[in-house]
């Protein structure tokens, strides 16, 4: 479906061009034929739009209105919210589109969230000029938005229709040799392996789950999003992503401490923490001269990273918990209003720990201020022994972080 065929539905266009692309996609234009009823009853889940012909509008028995395709009204849904009882005829045919209601409602929530939190960034004017490009350029969709991973979206797609086995998904990933040499090692590493070795997927998967073999899969896959063509940035992008396999392989053991936590999901939310830097640096890798230092680099994806990484995994269409994450991970004061720590507190207990061995650490808060960390599951450090986690947890830490490099 053609979305420049229709480009003035309210309140469709309101949204980027990008999500109005979504919404067509899975929509039709229907051909009714003449004397056609339709009940605003029965329509409530769809926008309907009149392409062609005329509708009558009845309600409690009497004419309302009459809507003539190509007409200003048909710009609007033929029922309105305060419709329920009404109906709408058409004598001699008609055309129409109807689009998903939840679908719009759920796009235009993400977009006001991302505005939000936009919003209460403070920008230098550089800052703004460039975040306000890439913000055009995703809008347009003319942003280098990566590619979610082929494999990974079959796999989580697969899973989803909770009818696939073992050896249906086995075949999935075989598919992808790179990725189904990786599990298999996660497999018979330290972390999984059982009484004897697994020899070939199928069994790997079985000796995993198919829960954690999703989460694995595009754990795992993310790997390739991480590349870039220039020098300067592709060594950035190696940086951000050995720094995030980091922040993936503490969150990963601070989880198992967390009764109410997933450690492999926790595994997927940590790589995600920082996944809002790779548009960004897809972005100056296309236009070099945006920038002219390191440290403003530096300091735009720091702050940038967070509301361009909500808009790139609800682009993808990862769930709200883990866009949270990419959101928020990195606001030290966040409360989350629940005692058990969620997956953003998981990840932003793992984020502060990572800092403790880098030049970022004189930065960091104390311990004592970060609302994560003390929360009893994540309270884990002695006021004298900064680095105790890392300490008790590194060999484990160690080889997380390392099945998660090769």
């Amino acid at each position: 479906m053609n979305r420049r065929e229709y480009p003035n539905l309210n309140p469709l266009s309101d949204l980027t061009q990008g999500n109005q692309k979504k919404l067509f996609q899975g929509s039709q234009p229907e051909r009714l034929p003449p004397r056609s009823l339709l009940q605003a009853g029965d329509e409530q889940e769809w926008l309907t739009y009149l392409l062609e012909g005329e509708l009558t509008i009845l309600e409690s028995g009497f004419v309302k209105e009459k809507i003539c395709g190509g007409a200003p009204r048909s710009e609007s849904p033929v029922f309105g919210e305060n419709q329920s009882e009404a109906r709408a005829v058409t004598q001699l045919g008609a055309r129409i589109i109807q689009i998903n209601k939840s679908l719009y409602e759920r796009l235009q929530q993400e977009e006001n969230a991302a505005r939000l939190n936009i919003a209460e960034i403070e920008l230098t004017d550089e800052e703004n000029s460039v975040f306000g490009e890439l913000y055009m350029a995703f809008a347009n969709g003319n942003l280098q938005i990566p590619n979610f991973p082929d494999v990974a979206l079959k796999v989580r797609a697969a899973i989803n229709d909770n009818g696939v086995t073992v050896s249906e998904l086995s075949q999935i990933v075989q598919a992808d040799p790179v990725l189904a040499a990786r599990l298999m090692k996660v497999v018979n590493s330290p972390l999984y392996r059982g009484w004897k070795t697994v020899g070939n997927l199928r069994d790997a998967i079985q000796r995993l789950g198919l829960e954690a073999t999703r989460t694995l899969a595009i754990t795992l896959a993310m790997k390739q999003l991480f590349k870039a063509k220039t020098q300067q940035i592709r060594q950035y992008i190696k940086d951000v992503y050995q720094h995030s396999t980091f922040v993936s392989a503490i969150a990963y053991v601070l989880a198992q401490r967390v009764k109410t936590a997933d450690p492999e999901r926790a595994l997927l939310a940590g790589l995600l923490s920082r996944i809002g830097a790779i548009p960004i640096l897809n972005f100056l890798d296309e236009n070099p001269s945006l920038f002219s230092s390191q440290a403003e680099l530096d300091h735009c994806i720091q702050k940038l990273q967070g509301p361009i990484g909500g808009i790139l995994l609800g682009h993808w269409g990862f769930d709200v918990e883990l866009i949270t994450v990419a959101e928020e991970c990195e606001i030290w004061s966040r409360q989350s209003g629940q005692e058990e720590p969620d997956y953003c507190d998981i990840v932003t207990a793992a984020l502060w720990h990572s800092y403790l061995t880098t030049s970022k650490q004189s930065q960091l808060p104390s311990f004592q201020t970060v609302p994560a960390l003390s929360k009893p599951a994540l309270n884990l450090l002695d006021p004298e022994e900064e680095n105790s986690l890392l300490d008790d947890a590194h060999e484990e830490i160690e080889i997380v972080h390392n099945l998660l490099q090769t």
